[in-house]
């Protein structure tokens, strides 16, 4: 067996040697000039001989045997087409384009020669005219996935998206099996959420989940659709089933503790946060940072402080670190610490950043009075603000200190002007309203009290202290329908507030509603059995029932 193929082997050999040695004689010596006949080789031959180097991979051979008497011979179609398909396999797709121009027009039907134009076309840059060809190929084949696929791929590339969204719904309405689909599905709907339809790229992506309930592929778009729509609890319960698919991504761990520390949810992103440490390529500063404003903001502070003591000695020169102590050193009063901290900031800095930490840094001065005038220490209070001001002028924060100040002191027209200052540089805090509508409170001037009561819900519609606060002027105006509506609302956005229930509850007794102001005054004894005026209504109210 192994002798015959040796024999067949060195036959072709001579018969290619043969071959080219006519070919050759014939263009250096103008032999065969007008038609292959006179080469001495049939057309069989030359074609039996160019397929037969293909077949051994020979393809230089056969590209030059072939051109050669295709020079010779330009009619021979049959084998124009495989000196075509030999560029077309070897990736010289310039030399594929030309033969394959010329077979198209021979063979205008031929769906094989049309196809890997098209493909030499898109794979050598020439995005329009492979659209163009596959387009003619789509008029006689409208379901072909062959066709309609790389179309879709091609106008995706040249940024043509909804051209790109047609073809690829047209491949989802073709008879293919789901599983097929899912790819077209997460394609169709990347292509809505690049045109901004984020409702429509849901909807695909749910229908690729119903076939494939755990393709990260598509759950992770469906994390950042649900990001781009603002549901936050979508995005964690996708985010929850990706880290059960990708238990040790890092960056999907930092994700969800940062989503999580967003929506407020502490606890859980805690729980993802610290295990998560432990992961290769976590990133710990980060990480940290979040665990560290988490102990911040739940009022464990001291923990807070020790753990970012604790990890800045591995991080001594982080920023992020650096500004979250410094912070915490100043809620917890450790005045001189946070300003030791901001005043490292500012060296490390550029211009425009140190601007906004002398802001801080004024702010904490300002906290600095403030505590040292509750502690009694008057003395140095006013120097404090005058180092606040230093650094900058325009801080709100300190004529909201100036005011809480001369408040204390009943000096109530500075607090007043000072308050008023603040909000002038800060029109948008709602804060500063409530406190302004106070100090009017306190001087019975009740007509700006809730003038600025009614900015601050302006402002903030959600707020319950400025509700509350409006709510008891209507109670005292005898605007009863007014009083329960604040009062209501700020009971429903702080319903253990026992403080806004008993005022609700005097509203209700006030209107005449005996069995809810009754439900209400049970309600604040639940939450503070000690309130003595809760007790006290309530028992002259079941006596007069």
């Amino acid at each position: 067996m192994e002798k015959n193929l040796v024999i067949m082997i060195a036959l072709g050999a001579i018969i290619l040697v043969a071959v080219l040695y006519k070919l050759t004689k014939s263009v250096m010596f103008g032999e065969g000039s007008n038609s292959g006949d006179n080469l001495f080789i049939s057309e069989k031959d030359i074609y039996e001989q160019t397929r037969l180097s293909i077949a051994n991979g020979n393809h230089p051979v056969a590209q030059k045997l072939a051109k050669k008497y295709l020079k010779e011979n330009p009619k021979h179609d049959k084998l124009r087409v495989i000196l075509a398909r030999s560029y077309y396999d070897t990736g010289e797709l310039n030399e594929a384009i030309e033969q394959f121009e010329i077979l198209k027009k021979v063979y205008p039907d031929r769906i094989d020669i049309i196809l890997m134009l098209a493909d030499s076309y898109r794979r050598t840059g020439q995005n329009n005219n492979a659209i163009d060809t596959y387009l003619q190929l789509l008029e006689n084949t409208p379901d072909s996935i062959d066709v309609l696929l790389p179309l879709a791929e091609l106008y995706d590339s040249v940024n043509h998206k909804k051209s790109a969204l047609n073809i690829y719904r047209r491949i989802l309405n073709l008879d293919i099996s789901e599983r097929e689909k899912i790819n077209y599905y997460y394609q169709t709907a990347s292509l809505y959420k690049d045109l901004g339809e984020f409702d429509d790229a849901i909807e695909y992506v749910n229908f690729g989940l119903n076939v494939d309930a755990q393709n990260i592929k598509l759950l992770y778009l469906y994390k950042d659709l649900c990001s781009l729509v603002g549901d936050t609890d979508k995005e964690i319960e996708v985010m929850n089933k990706l880290l059960v698919l990708a238990p040790t991504d890092a960056y999907l761990q930092l994700d969800l503790v940062t989503l999580y520390y967003k929506a407020g949810m502490y606890n859980q992103a805690l729980d993802i946060a610290i295990p998560a440490l432990k992961t290769p390529n976590a990133d710990i500063q980060v990480l940290q940072d979040i665990i560290s404003n988490i102990y911040i903001k739940t009022n464990r502070i001291e923990e807070g402080i020790s753990n970012l003591e604790t990890i800045m000695k591995s991080y001594p020169n982080s920023i992020r670190l650096t500004e979250t102590l410094a912070y915490a050193y100043r809620v917890y009063g450790k005045y001189e610490e946070s300003v030791e901290l901001y005043e490292k900031l500012i060296n490390w800095s550029d211009v425009k950043r140190a601007k906004a930490y002398n802001s801080e840094l004024s702010s904490v001065y300002c906290d600095w009075a403030l505590y040292l005038y509750n502690m009694g220490n008057t003395k140095d209070v006013f120097s404090k603000f005058e180092e606040a001001l230093k650094l900058n002028p325009d801080n709100p924060d300190i004529y909201e200190g100036l005011s809480r100040v001369n408040f204390l002191a009943k000096n109530y027209s500075d607090a007043v002007r000072q308050m008023q200052k603040a909000i002038d540089l800060d029109p948008s805090n709602c804060d500063y309203y409530i406190f302004l509508g106070d100090i009017y409170c306190e001087i019975n001037n009740t007509y700006d009290a809730e003038r600025m009561y009614k900015e601050a819900i302006f402002i903030n519609p959600d707020n319950p202290v400025c509700r509350a606060k409006l709510g008891v002027i209507k109670v005292k105006q005898k605007e009863m329908q007014n009083a329960l509506e604040h009062l209501s609302i700020a009971v429903k956005l702080d319903e253990n507030n026992w403080d806004y229930i008993y005022n609700l509850a005097l509203a209700y007794e006030l209107s005449g509603d005996t069995k809810n102001a009754f439900e209400a005054y049970n309600r604040v004894l639940e939450l503070n059995p000690d309130h003595k005026e809760a007790a006290k209504n309530l028992k002259m109210l079941k006596n007069s029932m």
